[in-house]
């Protein structure tokens, strides 16, 4: 392979690892969580702070390395080609290790061996050839596209149109007539409290044993869904509503 003419300027490697930092990191991280809009809803984010989230995920950790590679340049020609080298070689090792996460790789040791060799050979083309710095520093661009599919096409994107999970709308019920006691055991099926016949194992769970005994007890019951988000509205409103509803007033209006 032909090396550089010479040693690439701020700007050229802030573009790659800009870029790098695109597909390694902001990508699997925007998807990840385009793609489960509950964790913002659980938080009450606002549309600004989910922009702000995915603006955060996509500059800031190509800010602090660039800034890393900025001082380690400073401080002598050869510390910022050193620093940048490992800047690469760690953003291409973590894109192996995400592509391999992506196609069912699981194993460790497979996974860290091949995201070292692949990495490796990475950082090699992009520090070593002007094609490859160029095809890593288009890859800036992606950023675009990324955060445009987070914000507006994506799951999450329902709460960014819909004014985010701060606004979460109103629901009016009437007054109970008594104190009204209602918890949820998340991931706790009946069966972990019963014996074969059915009853309550009151040796082991005496406190569910004495609730039981004073209170009608629906054995049988059983939630219409497997998930938290898409089960507990169902048993607030008595509705079992779309499957793609988020678990918000807005979308659960009752």
């Amino acid at each position: 392979m032909p090396a550089a003419a010479s040693v690439p300027s701020l700007r050229t490697r802030a573009f790659v690892i800009l870029g790098l930092t695109s597909v390694a990191v902001a990508q699997p991280l925007l998807d990840l969580f385009g793609r489960n809009p509950e964790f913002f809803v659980a938080g009450r984010y606002s549309t600004s702070q989910i922009v702000a989230f995915a603006l955060a995920v996509t500059l800031v950790v190509p800010a602090v390395l660039i800034g890393l590679t900025a001082l380690a340049g400073a401080i002598s020609t050869r510390a910022g080609t050193i620093v940048y080298a490992a800047v690469v070689a760690l953003l291409a090792a973590v894109l192996v290790m995400a592509v391999l996460r992506t196609i069912g790789v699981d194993a460790a040791v497979v996974v860290l061996l091949a995201a070292a060799a692949a990495g490796l050979a990475l950082a090699a083309l992009v520090l070593r050839t002007t094609g490859g710095r160029l095809l890593a520093s288009y890859l800036a661009v992606a950023n675009v596209f990324f955060v445009g599919s987070f914000l507006f096409l994506g799951e999450t994107s329902q709460l960014v149109a819909g004014g985010g999970a701060g606004d979460l709308g109103r629901v009016d019920v009437p007054t109970p007539p008594g104190p009204v006691v209602w918890i949820v055991l998340d991931e706790m099926p009946a069966t972990t409290i019963m014996r074969a016949d059915g009853s309550i194992n009151e040796e082991r769970y005496p406190g569910f044993a004495e609730l039981a005994a004073v209170s009608s007890w629906y054995r049988n019951a059983s939630s219409p869904y497997n998930l938290t988000h898409r089960a507990v509205p169902a048993q607030l409103t008595g509705t079992l509503g779309d499957g793609d509803d988020l678990p918000t007033a807005q979308n659960h209006p009752r």
